[in-house]
């Protein structure tokens, strides 16, 4: 009897320290396991909010509210040519001709500028609503769905690790075990998200988008719906715009292929370790793996916005090729005065105010030292052997090219000279 005690003993300690290493076994194992998998699992969940609501935010901004700014402005600046041109032909007297006709071009210049502007920003959002509708929510889901199939095949090997090292607790947990093991072999990434993309994507057509305001133009005639208006006022406008999508089209190349070749990086590295990799390690991967799919996000993303840009580079480009070497042609039509020294004098004014007009985009640059010095010297010394409307043209240029004052000082100066 006290034999068979002392062996009861011996066999209920050994139970109670099996029991208790194999608690140990799964505390540091399938159940550390699963606590860093629910981590990644809310991680995950914040991270695609955070992502949908920022293209949202962003397809709102180009197709809504850049629009909406942009379309005002221009409805305003339509109200206001159109009001200075009924002045400009109001007007009877001379000097009042002469303010209200710099108004009118001045006006001018600025309806062309925004709906240049508006015509580039409504083909951009087009794009961008295509490219938003299909190709990056439907990246946004295929990263979720392939995330999540990722964390579901985590989970099954976690399982399946509590699976081998609880088994050999009791052997009447045999049949739980046996019911548990069917459990897990039902257990399959791919079938279980077959159909993600499908039960959430976008029910039937895509949203419309925007299109161009005809409401706008209903006070001005001369622009055409939906097309770059290339005139003398625009050229450089339109040249120093096509210049800068060029530069941005460029940096954003360099950067989408700095964002490919991480994603490559990441690519080869995963495969790399995935090789090698047994059963239960497969969660202390899925960091890596999720930030694959974000800079594939990224891409898709820099793919959308070049996408954007490059539409508007090629509107301002088709519209500089057809006008090809030919002079632009003039915006206005202005009336000119009656005596044909009024003519020569109101015609010398405009080309000096659209003259001044184009050096404010032009950089110090771009007119060599020479020629500015000679220029000058050329101004100071022609009052004596040109005649006197010469004389008052060279004292207007002398003022432009010195840079002593902005457009209306100098056309004050050629007024006064007259």
């Amino acid at each position: 009897m006290l034999q068979s005690w002392e062996v009861l003993v011996a066999q209920t300690e050994s139970l109670s320290q099996l029991m208790k290493r194999r608690s140990e076994d799964l505390q540091e194992g399938p159940i550390n396991k699963l606590t860093l998998l629910i981590r990644d699992k809310q991680q995950l969940r914040k991270n695609y909010s955070e992502q949908w609501s920022a293209q949202r935010q962003e397809l709102i901004r180009v197709t809504q509210t850049a629009l909406e700014t942009l379309k005002n402005s221009y409805r305003q600046a339509v109200r206001n040519a159109a009001q200075a041109k009924r002045k400009y032909q109001e007007v009877i007297k001379e000097r009042e001709q002469e303010k209200a006709k710099e108004r009118y071009v001045k006006a001018s210049v600025k309806l062309y500028d925004l709906h240049n502007e508006y015509v580039l920003s409504v083909r951009a959002a087009q794009v961008y609503h295509q490219q938003h509708h299909r190709h990056i929510q439907p990246a946004l889901l295929q990263a979720l769905q392939s995330l999540q199939q990722e964390m579901l095949l985590i989970l099954k090997e976690i399982l399946q690790e509590y699976f081998d090292i609880s088994t050999l607790l009791h052997h009447e947990v045999v049949h739980v075990h046996r019911e548990m093991s069917t459990a897990l072999t039902a257990i399959d990434p791919h079938c279980e998200y077959d159909s993600f993309i499908q039960q959430n994507r976008s029910v039937g057509e895509d949203p419309a988008c925007v299109d161009f305001d005809l409401s706008i133009l209903d006070e001005n005639g001369r622009l055409f719906t939906a097309e770059i208006d290339l005139n003398d006022l625009t050229l450089e406008n339109i040249q120093h715009k096509l210049t800068a999508l060029e530069e941005e089209l460029m940096d954003l190349a360099r950067t989408l292929g700095s964002k490919q070749s991480t994603v490559e990086q990441l690519e080869q590295e995963l495969c790399s370790e995935r090789e090698g990799v047994t059963k239960g390690q497969r969660v202390y991967q899925f960091s890596k793996s999720q930030a694959l799919e974000q800079s594939r996000q990224q891409v898709v993303l820099s793919q959308g916005l070049r996408a954007k840009l490059e539409v508007q580079r090629l509107l301002l480009k088709e519209k500089l090729e057809q006008l090809g070497s030919e002079d632009p042609p003039p915006a206005l039509e202005l009336s000119s005065s009656s005596t044909s020294n009024d003519k020569n004098q109101s015609a010398f004014k405009v080309d000096g105010f659209i003259s001044n007009l184009s050096g404010l985009f032009k950089t110090k640059s771009e007119t060599p030292v020479g020629q500015t010095s000679q220029l000058v010297e050329e101004c100071d010394h022609g009052a004596s052997a040109a005649s006197a409307n010469a004389a008052e043209a060279n004292a207007a240029t002398c003022v432009r090219m010195r840079g002593g004052g902005g457009v209306l000082d100098q056309l004050e100066v050629s007024e006064e000279s007259a």
